[in-house]
């Protein structure tokens, strides 16, 4: 509906500013445009659901993690945990984002004041307020229902399995579409655009990876160089006091020269938002569904600009020809990705909307508004025969805006 809609366009909007604010403008439009036009958050976008608005408050909950961790300054904390509180009436598999959240702290623990504790218990009481008070009311009947669900996960534990399905849902979101949800007419323009959509994805998968080893590779340099720095100018004298007579500062300060620079320690934050669903999903009990991982969302298109980022700006260090050429190439290929991105989100859409997709079983994502339409004509006409005033359709499914 609407507001969903709202928020699709506003998580688009933040992702833009993220990226740009800490990796560049060309990071930031390739990580905004291909998260705008990305097909499958796109389908989600279309109807209202709670795990379908957790996307701008998940780039809000990093701008806090990147206020303190990469621009050193103070009072992220209560934004972060507003933001995660926020987060956790959406979708319980955003309680994987309480590990970012403790190596925001690790890394840069001179920002927390003793302030911003009492400032994130004032807003996760202000967020939970309304559950607390039903709790109260139904005499804490959630938690009879929190126990038989663990005592039920406890049992199938035995019956645990471990395969790829984390990392298939994950490609999902760079596929044109959900295998898993629907599947597509013959006359449908995703079928008709598959192959070089399949290219498409290919490609996208490449530079996620390209991204992640990137931006591991580019923290792991930075930490060490910055450890041999604080190596290179360590003071000689620390057997000179005792550990009770250094002051606080000169404690953190000795902590912090352990951590990585705020650049190195944004982009771990990245790759642990990134890893951390799909390992950790790696091992279930019970099916493991599509929406499971829009947490991670618009993560992989961050990955990829960065990796494209870091390519143009490696090809702009000198101006010899061969570099020109390919930081042309490279524009050029950036364009492409881009018009076929635009392109395979249109296309589902399109599907969408048209009907172009065989719906048994599968009327929960997409919904054929014109059989629709032409049933509501139906049912007016019928009402008008036989002069019935009220008209009252029961909805059997979610439509999309």
């Amino acid at each position: 509906m609407l507001l969903n809609s709202f928020f699709a366009v506003t998580a688009v909007f933040l992702t833009y500013l993220f990226v740009t604010r800490y990796y560049g403008r060309f990071a930031g439009a390739v990580a905004g445009l291909l998260y705008a036009a990305a097909p499958v958050p796109l389908i989600y976008s279309r109807f209202i659901w709670q795990p379908n608005m957790m996307q701008p408050f998940v780039v809000l909950f990093f701008l806090a993690l990147f206020r303190g961790v990469v621009d050193r300054r103070t009072g992220w904390l209560p934004l972060a945990l507003l933001w995660l509180a926020i987060l956790l009436q959406t979708h319980l598999t955003v309680l994987l984002l309480v590990i970012p959240l403790f190596m925001a702290v690790l890394f840069a623990p001179e920002t927390v004041r003793w302030r911003d504790l009492g400032y994130s218990c004032l807003a996760l009481l202000a967020v939970f307020f309304p559950y607390l008070l039903w709790e109260l009311v139904t005499n804490f009947g959630d938690l009879a229902i929190i126990h038989s669900i663990l005592l039920t996960q406890t049992c199938q534990h035995a019956n645990a399995c471990i395969d790829n399905t984390s990392w298939n849902i994950y490609l999902t979101f760079l596929g044109s579409h959900d295998p898993h949800q629907v599947s597509f007419t013959s006359n449908s323009l995703i079928h008709r655009f598959s192959t070089p959509l399949s290219w498409l994805a290919t490609v996208l998968l490449y530079c996620v990876i390209a991204g992640l080893v990137t931006a591991l590779a580019l923290s792991l340099y930075w930490w060490r160089k910055s450890l041999r720095t604080a190596r290179g100018i360590q003071v000689v004298g620390d057997g000179q006091a005792s550990e009770m007579g250094v002051p606080k500062a000169a404690r953190w300060r000795r902590w912090l020269s352990l951590m990585p620079p705020p650049a190195a320690a944004g982009l771990l934050l990245l790759c642990a938002w990134q890893l951390l669903p799909p390992l950790v999903m790696v091992r279930h009990t019970l099916p493991i569904f599509t929406h499971y991982l829009l947490v991670i969302i618009p993560g992989p298109f961050i990955l990829v600009a960065i990796f494209l980022e870091r390519l143009r700006e490696w090809f702009s260090r000198s101006e010899d020809t061969l570099r020109l050429l390919a930081r042309g190439l490279l524009y050029s290929v950036t364009v492409l990705m881009l018009l076929l991105q635009i392109v395979g989100g249109t296309a589902l859409v399109l599907d969408d909307v048209r009907g172009r997709f065989n719906s048994k079983g599968l009327d929960f994502y997409f919904s054929d508004f014109h059989s629709i339409q032409n049933a509501f004509s139906e049912l007016d006409r019928l009402a008008k025969q036989r002069h019935i005033s009220r008209r009252r359709p029961m909805p059997t499914s979610p439509t999309h805006s």
